[in-house]
């Protein structure tokens, strides 16, 4: 729906741009699946972890998924995970991976490493990539504002289309 139901407003040249091309589907479904269980919402699943064997059951598939994404980018076609089209499964992980570091590093003790850190000295990682280097031709604004202690960090995110 989100991709063809507001073109009526949208400037012609913007009308029909999809994130979800049906030739990659299948593949953004997949990715979407373990992405969404692992990263997403593994972020979360550590972060309101109950036990420690909780915790540990959703931090190491984690850093596994994103040393598995690693891999993708590094062996993809173009800047994104699928290729040279920007997808949803580029976008749904994008959204994690911007507040990883300020946010769930700190506050959901997803620590085994940070994005910064531990994937920026290989060319493909998710911050070197198309998914937060080469978002082109979006123009990306990010703005981080920490509150008062305790209070956590604000995050806004605002996706230009050029």
């Amino acid at each position: 729906m989100f991709y063809t139901e507001f073109d009526s407003i949208l400037p012609a040249s913007k009308k029909g741009i999809t994130f979800y091309p049906s030739h990659h589907a299948q593949q953004i479904d997949a990715v979407n699946a373990w992405v969404y269980d692992t990263v997403n919402n593994g972020v979360y699943k550590c972060g309101f972890a109950t036990t420690q064997q909780a915790y540990e059951n959703n931090v190491f598939p984690l850093f596994k998924s994103l040393d598995r994404l690693e891999e993708m980018l590094a062996k993809s076609s173009g800047k994104y995970l699928l290729g040279d089209e920007l997808t949803e499964a580029d976008i749904r992980l994008y959204v994690t991976i911007v507040r990883f570091d300020p946010v769930y590093v700190q506050h959901f003790k997803c620590n085994i490493g940070t994005i910064r850190h531990k994937y920026p000295p290989f060319p493909h990682s998710p911050l070197n990539s198309g998914i937060l280097g080469h978002l082109d031709p979006w123009s990306v604004a990010l703005c981080a504002a920490h509150g008062a202690p305790g209070a956590g960090v604000r995050l806004l995110m605002v996706v230009i289309p050029s």
